[in-house]
């Protein structure tokens, strides 16, 4: 299913894209009733804006300036720099859509913590000179490293981004035109002061080499995530949350989705769990289940979950036990990656699902078109087992 180190099947109209670092995940919506492939309804677009996978040293000046000219070696492809030349409002809306982001600090020579964060750099055409250039970051997009070893993810919406003008006030941003540098920033806990730049002859000796590893992707408006798995190959450690795969035919519980990281076991946009109740450390949204036991998961568009299972091949029918909180919402129902159903609002609850071969799986539920809330999912077994 890759293709070189980034790249998943990819749309042919978009073949072009390919030396950009665009990643395009294939998904299918509609019930799989057969073991026939299921016509492809659309797909979900991924841009790959910044990567790097090495130690920051003195010649960077405290963090790595990305311009479009930029070496390729530096930033794991050309392609990543030619990104920022791009218009994200066409052919494909990713202006609209979220960009995720991930830091590792691998090494620091101080092991103390650091606040990070992204910064795109955009020229004001009313001004000619670089000095007077706009930039902008995410208002919620700083986020804390404990020191060695430590690693974070989250995401932030595109519409969240601004333009901050040398007086103060901030701007929209004109994502039809090209920006021409970006970077990752870093700055001392507790402090204001950024380690790099104009404080960088002062600070350079406590923080430096300063070995990361960081990437951001841009995924399209309403689409999904691939995960950081699929730019971080083997890196991630996913278990079963009770320490073995569910067997089907039986139920899943929501709330028991696999133990990982935001992005890697599951995907929750905010990052936080506004519940408290269940697993508390995790990022899910998870409440307890209104007048029952137990609990349900409260999703949005965008966000997933990963269950690991075992299941014989053979026909299934599952059915979601699910409260829809809009008309248009569903739930992609996906098999090691491949879309196999597909439950919707406007429909039962429940689909017929093929299951040509069996064995230990990655089961995702994906979740669209609006909030949801889920308690579950049960796989009953159609034919008799061989």
């Amino acid at each position: 299913m890759f293709l070189g180190r980034f790249f998943l099947r990819c749309r042919s109209s978009q073949g072009a894209w390919l030396a950009l670092g665009l990643v395009s995940v294939a998904q299918t919506y509609g019930v799989l009733a057969s073991s026939a492939e299921p016509a492809v309804h659309r797909g979900s677009e991924e841009l790959l804006f910044y990567k790097i996978d090495r130690p920051l040293v003195d010649a960077d000046r405290g963090f790595v300036w990305m311009y479009q000219d930029s070496a390729p070696e530096d930033f794991d492809g050309v392609g990543v720099a030619r990104a920022m030349k791009l218009d994200l409002t066409s052919p494909v809306n990713f202006a609209e859509g979220r960009l995720h982001f991930y830091v590792r600090i691998n090494r620091q020579p101080t092991d103390e913590p650091l606040r990070a964060a992204f910064a795109v750099f955009q020229s004001n055409p009313a001004i000619t000179t670089r000095e007077g250039a706009y930039w902008f970051e995410s208002g919620t997009g700083q986020r804390i490293l404990e020191g060695n070893g430590d690693e974070v993810a989250w995401s932030t919406a595109m519409d969240r981004l601004w333009i901050k003008h040398r007086d103060g006030e901030a701007h929209g941003v004109d994502w039809t035109r090209e920006r021409y540098r970006q970077s990752l920033r870093f700055w001392t806990v507790g402090s204001a002061e950024e380690i790099c730049c104009r404080h960088y002859d002062d600070l350079k000796a406590p923080y430096f080499p300063l070995d990361i590893d960081f990437a951001a992707v841009l995924v399209e408006k309403d689409g999904f995530f691939s995960g950081w798995e699929t730019y971080y190959p083997g890196r991630f450690r996913q278990t079963p949350f009770h320490g073995r795969a569910t067997w089907l035919p039986g139920r899943i519980e929501a709330e028991d989705f696999d133990v990982g990281m935001n992005g890697v076991a599951y995907l929750d946009l905010d990052d936080r769990n506004s519940g408290q109740h269940y697993r508390a450390q995790d990022a899910v949204d998870i409440h307890p289940l209104a007048g029952g036991s137990g609990f349900v998961v409260g999703a949005v568009s965008g966000e997933w979950l990963e269950y690991t299972v075992n299941l014989a091949a053979g026909r299934y029918t599952a059915r979601g036990l699910i409260r829809w909180k809009g008309d248009a919402a569903f739930v992609n129902v996906r098999l090691d990656g491949r879309v196999v159903a597909v439950l919707s609002s406007g429909a039962d609850v429940a689909s017929a699902i093929d299951v040509p071969g069996g064995g230990r799986m990655t089961l995702r539920l994906e979740f669209g078109g609006g909030p949801t809330e889920i308690d579950g999912i049960v796989f009953e077994r159609d034919d008799p087992p061989h």
